[in-house]
Parts: structure tokens; sequence; C-alpha cells
């Protein structure tokens, strides 16, 4: 069944109250919230990062998606109804609009923060940001490594296991 719109996928719908943690920082998340009305408060390390109201808007995908720890807690500024997606990692793989769709928002993020990078290089000048370089060097090569050995692992495993396969039916030829 092709999937046209989120109300398609007939998820739960679960409510919070203000001041209730929808997500919690620091933990992995099973679930995955798409904001349907209200607004929240994203706080990381105790700053706040910014509040959306933004319906669609997903919260815990990166958690579910990279088996992370959450990066943030997401908190009800004031009554916010959201689409559930338990056991998200399991949900997902049956569902390609969906992930295409998360794969936009993520996309999206990532152009976000390469205009607030510039923008920040402006403001902080070349000697400033000597340091945030280093920094965002640092977080490539680590998300390099995590690509290698996580996502690519596999694939190489399997395609390993298909070339020994293919190697023995060549012998018994």
């Amino acid at each position: 069944m092709a999937v046209e719109h989120i109300d398609d996928l007939n998820l739960p719908t679960v409510k919070f109250k203000s001041g209730d943690v929808i997500l919690e920082e620091g933990i992995t998340s099973s679930k995955i919230y798409i904001l349907q009305s209200g607004n929240v408060r994203v706080v990381s390390k105790g700053e706040e990062i910014c509040t959306i109201d933004v319906k669609g808007a997903v919260f815990g995908e990166t958690s579910v998606l990279l088996n992370h720890e959450t990066s943030a807690k997401v908190e009800a500024v004031d009554e916010c109804s959201f689409l559930l997606i338990d056991d998200a990692e399991n949900y997902l793989k049956t569902q390609p609009e969906l992930i295409y769709n998360i794969a936009i928002i993520l996309a999206g993020r990532i152009v976000n923060m390469n205009q607030l990078f510039v923008e920040m290089r402006n403001e902080l000048g070349k000697k400033g940001m000597s340091k945030i370089k280093k920094k965002l060097y640092g977080l490539m090569i680590m998300t390099n490594n995590f690509f290698d050995r996580d996502v690519m692992h596999p694939f190489k495993a399997a395609d390993s296991d298909a070339d020994s396969a293919n190697e023995e039916e060549s012998k018994k030829d």
C-alpha cells in the first residue's frame, strides 16, 4: 500500500501536558514522535536550543536510526499531540515513504547547520574558527568511522559471504 499522507499509517496518538518530558536526553530510544499540535522545547546540556510548533516535526529518529543516545531533551511547552511510532527501527523497515521523508528532514537540518557554520565563521573571523574547525573535523572523522564500521560493515560482510559462496560453487564445478 502506498502511503500518500501520514494519516494513512494509522499510528496511535499520544498527548502530553505542559512540562511533560517527551524524550529524555542521553537515553537510547526505540520511539519516534511526530508532532501534530502544540509547542515543544528542545534542550541540550541544559541549554535551550529551540522551540518547535511545526506540525510534522520528528523527534527521536536519530536515536532510532543510529541506535545512539538522544542528543537533547524534548519537553512540552503546552499541551501537545504526537503520532507515536513504537519499535520504530522495525516499523521503518516497512515504510520506505516515511524513511524518505525523514531523510528529507535530516538533509534539511544539515543544510541549516552548514549555513549556521558559515555565519559563525563570518562573525568570528579566521582566528576564532580554528578551534571550531578542529572540532568539526573530529566529528567528520568520527562520523566516517561510524559509517565504515557500523553502516557499511553489514554490507561488506554480506558481500564477502556471497563471494565465499561463489568461490565454493566454482570449486565444485
